[in-house]
């Protein structure tokens, strides 16, 4: 079979319809298709070659090597950690409760970067012994949204458990989480050690992340805070801000980019 006039144009708008495609799929496979399109049996024509809305080597590539030589400069890996209680305190204090699409959040945190894993870290809600008909509502809405984005590609959820402190003045109990930030912070360091990484995105306000962010970076692994907005009800921990590599903020453009 004979190509002509063979095209590439990969525009990649996260928060569309369309999938990051660089992102998405294994990196072999995108070296195959430009490899393929190079080949001495494929005539070469190609006008225009785009990673992430910029344009690479002046829109004109003049071989698959060329391109790949970009492609590997532009593209990393990384693994990304979302701490889901965090993430619900930024979007029930400073947004309304919106509803967002996770697989969404992932890509925009992703960027270009290839993506080993997301890590979504949460707790089942409480249920007395018996529980309550408010109590066992909440505990099957939350398992419903677990088992829903259990099945996003690449998506790993991690639970903890919530443990009862006792009430406070007001009547209202008092629960504490357990194992979730040991979790996120063994599982930064796993993959920061073994060099699977080369940045790491972490969603979280908690200053408990501040040990692991300073262990990993050392190991060359650069990491990237998101958090909610600055001078919202759910601003990150000051000290946490500052030991970051870099910050992005969950604002108003995000929102509208990430929302069902």
């Amino acid at each position: 079979m004979q190509w002509k006039n063979v095209k590439i144009q990969c525009k990649i708008s996260v928060g569309s319809s369309k999938k990051n495609f660089l992102g998405g799929l294994p990196r072999t496979f995108f070296t195959y298709i430009l490899q393929e399109v190079n080949s001495p049996r494929v005539p070469m024509a190609c006008e225009e070659f785009y990673l992430d809305g910029a344009v690479l080597n002046g829109g004109a590539p003049s071989s698959s090597q060329n391109i790949l030589r970009h492609a590997e400069t532009a593209m990393e890996t990384c693994a990304i950690y979302i701490d889901g209680g965090y993430l619900d305190k930024v979007l029930q204090q400073d947004y309304d409760g919106i509803r967002i699409d996770m697989e969404k959040l992932v890509w925009v945190a992703a960027r270009q970067d290839e993506l080993l894993r997301a890590y979504y870290y949460h707790c089942m809600p409480w249920l007395s012994d018996p529980p309550t008909a408010d109590e066992q509502g909440r505990f099957d809405s939350k398992r419903r949204f677990i088992d829903a984005i259990s099945h996003i590609p690449r998506f790993q959820v991690r639970l903890g458990k919530l443990q009862f402190q006792g009430t406070a003045e007001s009547g209202k109990p008092i629960f504490i989480r357990k194992r979730v930030d040991m979790m996120l912070g063994v599982d930064m360091m796993l993959l920061a050690v073994k060099h699977r990484v080369n940045r790491i995105v972490l969603l979280t306000g908690d200053s408990d992340a501040i040990p692991a962010v300073e262990a990993i970076k050392p190991e060359g692994v650069a990491v990237t805070l998101i958090h909610g907005p600055l001078k919202g009800r759910s601003s990150p921990s000051h000290e946490l801000y500052k030991v970051v590599d870099e910050r992005v903020d969950i604002d108003v453009a995000v929102i509208e980019t990430i929302r069902r």
